[in-house]
């Protein structure tokens, strides 16, 4: 049976009696290493300070969006392991509040009320069915596709579970190793599929483009084309596609001055456009060979 004593957790939400009520189930099932908080930014303030090995949180915070804060949390912005387990809190599991969360990141949910045999089971399960992790564009965390075609396009990564190691008292022996090097592999699949995502994005505007052509539709995808570029440019320092870095930040001011612009676009910044996209997609193929 696992063990929770040595199990670093954190439990957050903004309801007082909610808190209450989960810390008592956490302490029943042996919890005693357990951080309070109420608001966004104790999560982030608290995994800064200590990446729990468990964080718990509601589902809904009246300072923002919760999912902006999973986002943070799986692409590594805040604290140094994207792999905590996570656990969303709701009155209803099934609502649609609690599986946003679950769509950006959480592991699973924890309906409220609880008690000390339903949290175990959580957990158990948590620990034998964890799902493997995949890197999109906009997501990193586990996977939950539906769609086998395009799921069987996109690795699946086994992720170190520190919370399962210390819960069944497993060596903690090269934990961080392990953390630090899953996180090289994600940043190497997020540069990829960067790269494809410029691909798709410039295929799609790219004919409107040349045509002078710059509806609502274009503009929001020449916004996430400035992220994508920004983004890929930033994550290739220290990678072997440090090389790229140049591409990228000539990718994201064309895209910039084309947005800018309140006419169509210029013909010259059009082909710019193109041929850094098309130079970028062929340079991080020659380098990934």
């Amino acid at each position: 049976m696992a063990e929770f004593d040595q199990v670093n957790a954190l439990l957050v939400d903004p309801n007082p009696k909610v808190r209450e009520h989960i810390e008592a189930v956490l302490r029943d099932v042996g919890f005693s290493q357990l951080r309070l908080g109420a608001t966004l930014d104790d999560i982030k303030d608290g995994v800064d300070e200590s990446t729990p090995d468990l964080l718990l949180c509601g589902a809904d915070f009246p300072d923002g969006d919760i999912c902006e804060t999973m986002v943070m949390l799986r692409h590594g912005v805040v604290g140094d392991n994207p792999f905590l387990s996570i656990a969303v809190l709701s009155r209803d599991a099934s609502s649609q509040k609690a599986l946003d969360v679950l769509e950006w990141g959480a592991d699973f949910a924890v309906g409220v009320p609880s008690n000390g045999d339903a949290l175990r089971r959580h957990l158990e399960t948590h620990f034998e069915n964890r799902n493997p992790f995949i890197v999109t564009t906009e997501y990193m965390g586990p996977d939950r596709r539906q769609d086998i075609e395009r799921a069987s396009k996109i690795a699946q990564i086994e992720v170190p579970h520190i919370f399962k190691v210390k819960a069944r008292g497993g060596p903690l022996d090269g934990m961080r190793e392990a953390i630090e090097a899953t996180m090289i592999d994600f940043n190497a699949q997020k540069l990829a599929r960067h790269v494809d995502q410029v691909d798709y994005l410039i295929k799609r505007i790219g004919p409107d483009l040349m045509v002078g052509e710059a509806d609502e539709t274009v503009r929001l995808f020449l916004e996430k084309l400035m992220f994508v570029a920004q983004d890929l440019g930033l994550r290739v320092e220290g990678t072997p596609h440090a090389g790229l870095s140049k591409i990228c930040r000539g990718l994201y001011q064309v895209t910039s001055a084309i947005h800018a612009r309140q006419a169509g676009p210029r013909t010259k910044d059009v082909n710019l456009l193109i041929g850094l996209a098309q130079k970028l997609t062929a340079d991080f193929s020659a380098l990934s060979v």
